[in-house]
């Protein structure tokens, strides 16, 4: 689902099984600058409900499954959730919140801490 509105932007997405769901919603908003094309002030929040059982998930079908490459893409499908819950803050329900804002210097901040971008 995408809604736009004047203050911003809003994507929700549902992942979903038999014995899984996992909710994702962000919603953001940027101000840029017309001359430039570059964001001048920008902000997103993601909400993730349910990483827990769709990485459960993942890891009982890497065990299903007989195709090396499958297993390999599970594999780092779980190990790329793991890096993103690092960044993530746990509330009180077990959701998994992102709080992105931009710092001064233009680079972006997760939850107040610097995410190192390679340039």
């Amino acid at each position: 689902v995408y809604n736009e509105n004047p203050g911003g932007v809003e994507l929700t997405f549902t992942i979903a099984g038999q014995d899984y769901k996992t909710e994702i919603l962000a919603t953001g908003s940027a101000l840029v600058t017309m001359a430039t094309g570059i964001p001048v002030d920008a902000n997103a929040r993601i909400e993730i409900k349910g990483l827990d059982t769709l990485v459960a998930r993942l890891r009982q079908l890497s065990g299903e499954l007989e195709d090396p490459q499958i297993q390999g893409a599970i594999m780092g499908a779980i190990m790329g959730t793991g890096m993103i819950q690092g960044f993530g803050q746990m509330e009180a329900d077990g959701t998994l919140v992102f709080d992105i804002t931009m710092a001064e210097d233009g680079s972006p901040l997760v939850n107040g801490i610097p995410l190192p971008i390679p340039m």
